[in-house]
């Protein structure tokens, strides 16, 4: 089978590759830093590895991170107060005992944003969760 033929003096087109955004190493999952980003729980290691990059805040006894989340850049936080476990769902399962992680879920929340295709159990978030490594 052969291809069709070109009109005369018209070159083929080819396809326009996805470019990622400035910052993003290639080979990204898809909608990694995009706002519009469906909900997807397929959360890659790349996600906890860039969480855990954000440095931990102390103020008393609590300790505290706030980042843009790496895949749909918009505002999370994460929070241990003495007292208050986090529930191992948040992070997608259990951290085999490991006492040096710490569930965490983007837990975005705005006004105009809803992410495509987001469960009616879940009010904020884009659906990325993990264990990550606890403060020092």
């Amino acid at each position: 089978m052969t291809a069709p033929e070109q009109p005369a003096g018209e070159a083929e087109t080819p396809p326009t590759p996805r470019e990622p955004k400035p910052g993003i190493p290639p080979g990204t999952p898809d909608w990694w830093g995009h706002v519009d980003a469906p909900w997807s729980a397929e959360t890659p290691q790349l996600w906890v590895d860039e969480v855990d990059k954000a440095g931990w805040y102390e103020d008393g006894s609590t300790f505290w991170k706030a980042l843009a989340c790496p895949r749909c850049r918009h505002q999370m936080s994460i929070v241990l107060r003495p007292g208050i476990r986090a529930e191992s769902e948040d992070a997608g399962g259990d951290a085999g005992g490991d006492a040096k992680r710490t569930p965490a879920s983007c837990n975005c929340e705005t006004d105009t944003t809803v992410h495509e295709g987001r469960p009616e159990a879940r009010t904020r978030g884009c659906g990325q969760r993990g264990w990550v490594e606890r403060p020092a």
